[in-house]
């Protein structure tokens, strides 16, 4: 995110306060109000309803053209407290009460809205306080000199949500008022207009109308997959099981529940308890749901004795995992409860690294380039984090290698700070779709630490027992994460290989019935070869007594990719209308194979 942007998004969420409070009263106790990808957003202990937004962004309007000055001072957390117990500030006097007694070690391990403001205090046991005007708040800043400074922005109250406060649910719930800001008018009509083509992407709402998926209430972030969405996933995963066959990957399956034990070994119980769906068998033992495949990707490596002669030993998996999301941050298949990984856990033996993660860089080439979106591949070196497991030379270490592949491949990417994995340092795999979102799909995480934790060894070409090296890796990644991006990204109109129904047939009139037989018989031995072998072509016949208008429509907004049109003039010629994207060409019967092998190549 832009510094200079940054900085003007959070003054414009306090100019946003202001004139809140100016029209509703100073008495509004306040919650957080932090800077997002977009905008900025408030929460207020008092409910507002859509016709207040207009009002407020009139008034910050007004206090913009005032050009009101904003002034910064240090003061003492004692100061601070009694100064918003006077103004009638609980949040506030929360917050500081959690500074002043847990320090700012606290904010490490609170929400991201909350830490903003604990981190505020200086070295001196100061707190920094803002001041917009009549508006005094706790803020680390930095912030404008002036309200006039933030002329020419494109901004505009978005919508209302409800929060609870610091994200429990026994405390009170907030008034949650988001803001957009740009730097400019159109940039924020820019904004606007790709956010409504995105609501006509919407996964979710593009899934259930192509009937491939839907959520219910009764398990929430956990996708119901209708048939036509089974065949979607399958031959995901069918594509990926032939290419990694074909390069040596074993596959496996493992238990999808374990005993606590397993992940207190694996470092999970400590460092990602929060987020496992623990389990009651009402045996006085812990047990949880797997959230991911490695701990038991090391207990297979441990079934029998290895040597230097297995490696790389290359493991991949599609088990299902769980992940206890909070509710607030479920969205579709893009943060779901339930999912599949194409997992792999590559044993290998130190010599084996740059080798090893080059193979890993050319298969992600291979499924990106397939699907058209290798230029919409970004990669980023994730370090470590605060919270991590093991020594830092060992980190520096896997650093060092993992920067040194990718100078070695000559690839560009980014860095993100403190992302990497608790156990190791990785390479997360970013993708813009067509709206230029970026989701994070794949990784490659280079692990030291977690052979060390469950034992694992080897026998060296000398005769010693040395500890493998693994490398963690999910190139598609959530299985329901990037259907969700390319159904979005295509706008529901998949790659034919990937269409659950790749061809339609549509007789014109009665009377070409043995035409359509002839033709049913000669689709029915049609199996594509691009890019998934041995894919058995899946067609419908639709003879239903409507007009071909009235069934080229529903064809094409179910999405098919090829429809083929058949009436008494091709009985009499021999041949087909194939209408692909709303393109027709007459072919020969006796050529529908190619020319629809020739059309499984495109995206």
């Amino acid at each position: 995110m832009n510094s200079d942007l940054s900085v003007r998004r959070h003054s414009l969420q306090h100019v946003m306060v202001l004139a809140a409070r100016r029209l509703f009263g100073f008495d509004i106790p306040l919650g957080v109000g932090p800077v997002v990808e977009d905008g900025f957003y408030q929460d207020f202990g008092r409910t507002f309803g859509p016709q207040d937004l207009a009002a407020i962004e009139a008034e910050m309007r007004r206090i913009i053209d005032e050009d009101v000055a904003v002034e910064m001072q240090l003061v003492a957390v004692d100061e601070a407290i009694d100064l918003f117990q006077a103004r009638g500030q609980p949040y506030k006097v929360e917050l500081l009460e959690n500074i002043k007694a847990f320090g700012t070690s606290r904010a490490d391990r609170d929400q991201s809205a909350e830490s903003e403001e604990l981190r505020n205090r200086n070295d001196a046991g100061m707190v920094s306080i803002y001041s917009f005007g009549d508006h005094v708040d706790l803020c680390r800043g930095p912030h404008v000199r002036r309200a006039g400074e933030l002329r020419g922005m494109g901004f505009c109250l978005d919508r209302i949500a409800g929060a609870y406060w610091r994200g429990n649910e026994a405390n009170p719930m907030l008034c949650r008022v988001y803001g957009l800001a740009f730097s400019a008018e159109e940039e924020l009509a820019g904004y606007l207009q790709r956010r409504e083509e995105a609501k006509l992407r919407d996964h979710r709402k593009v899934g259930e109308e192509l009937e491939l998926f839907f959520f219910h209430p009764t398990s929430p972030g956990m996708p119901y997959w209708l048939p036509k969405g089974v065949v979607l996933k399958n031959t995901l995963i069918q594509f990926w099981r032939q290419y990694h066959q074909a390069r040596n990957y074993q596959e496996i399956q493992s238990p999808l529940v374990n005993r606590r034990d397993l992940w207190e070994i694996s470092g999970h119980w400590k460092h990602y308890h929060a987020d496992m769906i623990r389990c009651d068998f009402g045996n006085q033992e812990e047990w949880a749901l797997k959230p991911m495949n490695c701990a038991n990707a090391m207990v297979v490596w441990k079934f029998k004795p290895r040597s230097y002669r297995d490696l790389p030993l290359r493991l991949s998996d599609t088990d299902i995992l769980h992940r206890n999301e909070r509710s607030g941050s479920l969205a579709g298949l893009f943060r779901a409860r339930c999912f599949c990984q194409d997992d792999a856990h590559n044993f290998i033996s130190e010599d084996q690294i740059a080798s090893e993660i080059q193979e890993i860089l050319a298969v992600i080439k291979d499924f990106y380039g397939i699907l058209g979106l290798l230029d919409n591949v970004e990669l980023y070196l994730a370090t470590r984090p605060d919270d991590f497991m093991g020594d830092r030379a060992t980190w520096d270490r896997a650093e060092e290698e993992l920067r040194a592949v990718l100078a070695a491949s000559q690839v560009r990417y980014g860095i993100k700070e403190k992302d990497g994995a608790f156990y190791g340092p990785k390479i997360d795999i970013h993708l813009r779709d067509s709206l230029g979102r970026e989701w994070q799909c794949g990784t490659i995480q280079l692990d030291f630490q977690l052979p060390r934790n469950f034992e694992l060894e080897y026998t060296d070409r000398d005769g010693s027992a040395k500890t493998p090296i693994v490398i963690h890796r999910v190139i598609y990644g959530s299985l329901e994460r990037f259907i969700g991006i390319i159904i979005e990204h295509f706008a529901g109109r998949l790659p034919l290989w990937l269409s659950p129904v790749q061809v339609r047939v549509l007789p014109v009139k009665e009377g070409v019935e043995p035409y359509v037989e002839e033709l049913r018989a000669a689709l029915s031995g049609i199996v594509l070869n691009n890019p998934l072998k041995h894919n058995q072509l899946r067609f419908e016949v639709d003879a239903r007594r409507e007009s071909l208008s009235r069934r080229v429509r529903d064809a094409e907004v179910a999405k098919i990719p090829i429809i083929l049109i058949c009436g008494p003039r091709d009985v009499e010629q021999r041949t087909i209308t194939v209408r692909y994207r709303g393109k027709d060409e007459v072919v020969p019967l006796a050529d529908i194979a190619n020319v629809l092998e020739r059309y499984a190549l495109l995206v």
